[in-house]
């Protein structure tokens, strides 16, 4: 047997039988009632590539066995009531591609060794209580297109190393505690097609090269305390569809071309200090 999808609504813990299947090349148990633990012998299992078993009410600690699935590429943990640390183990899964262990109750800090992943597409680590700093080695991963790490405690700078990550398509770290500024090299992001740093303490102003950012469609900033004006290069992010800047402590004006910004549905610039006229040019934007 090479793969096993059971999406019927299950019941009961997963048997620790099906760790027989030697062969099992995708596990895929997803969008069930599962509880209990991953059986720990899920390591003997080495063909497997994809383990899924994302929501259910699975527990307890996610077992450091699974770093012994040396050709796992996909983890799907995501929607459980995970507990305990990511375990460090997990860094020995190579060929990982997609790690996502969102919204589940994960405490402790991303894996030392995370940028060892060089194979990874996406991580989404979101709604959980992760806290630490965001790890700079995550400047060593080429391949990443998708950064979710919203809903945690997250402290410290956004690492500038994160610039180095030349697909990253998704930048998601809203609702930490994270300081400092927006990295300089930002706009060398040219993929980047959302960035959401909204509610935590970031400060500075907003870096003009965003404006070389002409796949931006959605820019969160909102409830941060960025100073300074509104960077009119920003008028040059023609797909952009939403920009949420309200509750922070900008001034000046609206820039001139905000009419161009012709793919607006949400302008949120409330709760600063800007002043000056509101630009006639926004009777131009249609989607607003």
């Amino acid at each position: 047997m090479m793969k096993i999808r059971l999406l019927v609504g299950f019941t009961g813990n997963i048997p620790a039988t099906i760790m027989n299947c030697s062969n099992l090349q995708v596990l895929n148990l997803g969008n069930n009632n599962l509880v209990g633990k991953i059986p720990d012998a899920i390591g003997s299992l080495p063909m497997l590539s994809i383990l899924a078993l994302p929501s259910n009410i699975l527990q307890g600690g996610i077992a450091p066995e699974i770093g012994r699935l040396f050709r796992l590429q996909e983890l799907y943990l995501f929607n459980n009531t995970f507990t305990g640390n990511i375990p460090a183990t997990l860094m020995n899964c190579s060929n990982l591609q997609i790690l996502y262990l969102a919204s589940n109750n994960l405490v402790g800090k991303i894996p030392d060794g995370i940028g060892s992943l060089s194979m990874l597409r996406m991580i989404s680590l979101h709604d959980n209580s992760l806290q630490g700093r965001i790890p700079s080695e995550i400047g060593s991963l080429f391949r990443l297109q998708e950064l979710w790490l919203y809903n945690n405690s997250f402290t410290g700078n956004i690492p500038a190393t994160i610039t180095n990550c030349s697909n990253l398509q998704i930048l998601e770290l809203g609702n930490n505690a994270l300081a400092g500024k927006i990295p300089d090299g930002i706009g060398s992001l040219s993929m980047l097609r959302m960035i959401s740093l909204h509610d935590n303490s970031l400060q500075g102003g907003i870096p003009s090269e965003i404006g070389c950012l002409f796949r931006l469609q959605e820019l969160w900033l909102y409830n941060n305390s960025f100073t300074g004006n509104i960077p009119a290069t920003i008028t040059n992010c023609s797909n952009l569809q939403i920009l949420q800047l309200g509750f922070n402590n900008l001034v000046g004006k609206i820039p001139d071309g905000i009419g161009s910004l012709s793919m607006l549905s949400i302008l949120a610039l409330h709760d600063n200090i800007l002043q000056g006229g509101i630009p006639n040019e926004i009777g131009r934007l249609f989607r607003l």
